[in-house]
């Protein structure tokens, strides 16, 4: 029996919180699904209160910036094609993930507007969730 309460011990750790990769994948598609249903309150639940994007809007201002990006454009669509996320080196409640994203824009079936971004995030864990904290994108 000694020999198995180690191991009882690492599988019932094991079965609490996915791991913080998994986690922010997780996170990171049920944002693109809230992008690509144009479900603001979606994408704002996964984002900090304290949310930072490129150094210049904070949270109540993506918000704007959805519902005008919803609002010109009928159909949207996010794709990931790289991700890459790992634990920050000096704190154990932040993590940094690095994307390529396209996003595009239609009226219709074809596409209107498409671009490519290079974005990396932090992400923070707050109260049990790993919310976006900071994102920056060219």
């Amino acid at each position: 029996m000694r020999r198995l309460l180690p191991l009882i011990l690492f599988l019932l750790a094991s079965c609490g919180q996915p791991p913080l990769e998994q986690a922010i994948a997780d996170n990171t598609r049920a944002i693109q699904q809230a992008l690509e249903g144009k479900d603001r309150s979606g994408v704002l639940d996964r984002l900090s209160d304290e949310f930072n994007a490129n150094e210049q809007m904070d949270k109540e201002a993506i918000g704007v910036m959805l519902l005008r990006h919803f609002l010109a454009h009928r159909n949207i669509s996010v794709s990931i094609l790289d991700s890459g996320i790992a634990p920050h080196p000096g704190y154990a409640n932040l993590a940094e993930a690095r994307y390529s994203v396209i996003l595009t824009g239609a009226e219709n079936l074809i596409p209107d507007s498409a671009r490519v971004y290079q974005v990396e995030a932090l992400w923070r864990l707050e109260d049990g969730e790993w919310r976006l904290y900071t994102i920056d994108w060219e």
